[in-house]
């Protein structure tokens, strides 16, 4: 440790997170990222939270990571975090994670808006009324998501109603073998007409085609309808540990 040069390819949406990362700030001075010898599992700081892909084998060793990022919470798959979650005793948050990767899999989805791709300062406003995000976050948020558009890191989508965004979703993640679908939301306005499911099934026939596995992480029993509506089925299961 740290990683110098490392490529995160697996088939998991963590490897995916830790490749966009690594692509847009591979370059910045270390610590940001880091690889475990021997075992090969993989951690990135990203935001205030502490992406993990892999079972690190030294616990002590993740918990030194941990503490010297300042993160405030890591996440990762359930196998990957379960053993540091027994070492702290710690009580985890559960989320679902679901997966579709062939086009065969996926529902015939009613097109009910026209889907475009604005820019993601258009976007961030909805973003900031469905998940009650401070203006603090915009600068960086946009910084980052105007980047992975132009670089072909990720792709932004929409419906619009009287030319403001009602819904969206986005690949905001990915590497060649996964893509994950996030910050899916609809105006409180608008939901109920088809909007989401149509964006997170034109996604994940567009990764699909690319040849990635597209996944979706979510907690919510309605998001997780939506997802097996557009096709999506169970995968497996992300485990978050708060610091506090």
């Amino acid at each position: 440790m740290p990683g110098d040069g490392f490529s995160a390819a697996g088939l998991d949406p963590y490897s995916a997170m830790l490749h966009t990362a690594h692509a847009i700030y591979g370059e910045e001075a270390q610590p940001r990222f880091w690889r475990e010898e021997g075992s090969g599992a993989l951690c990135a700081l990203s935001g205030d939270g502490l992406i993990l892909s892999g079972r690190f084998s030294s616990m002590e060793d993740l918990v030194s990571l941990w503490v010297i990022t300042g993160a405030e919470t890591l996440r990762g798959k359930k196998e990957d975090v379960a053993p540091l979650a027994q070492y702290l005793q710690k009580e985890p948050q559960i989320r679902r994670i679901l997966s579709a990767d062939r086009i065969g899999q996926l529902s015939d989805i009613p097109a009910a808006g026209k889907i475009v791709f604005p820019s993601p300062a258009k976007v961030f406003p909805l973003l900031q009324t469905v998940f009650s995000l401070p203006d603090r976050r915009f600068p960086a948020w946009y910084c980052e998501s105007s980047h992975k558009v132009r670089h072909k890191l990720g792709c932004i989508a929409a419906i619009e109603e009287a030319e403001t965004v009602a819904a969206t979703a986005g690949i905001y993640h990915q590497n060649e073998r996964a893509a994950l679908i996030s910050s899916v939301a609809t105006h409180p306005d608008c939901r109920g007409k088809g909007y989401a499911a149509q964006l997170c099934r034109f996604l994940a026939e567009k990764a699909i085609a690319q040849g990635r596995c597209a996944f979706v992480i979510c907690r919510e029993p309605a998001a997780i309808r939506v997802y097996r509506r557009v096709g999506f089925v169970p995968w497996g299961e992300e485990w978050v540990l708060a610091k506090k």
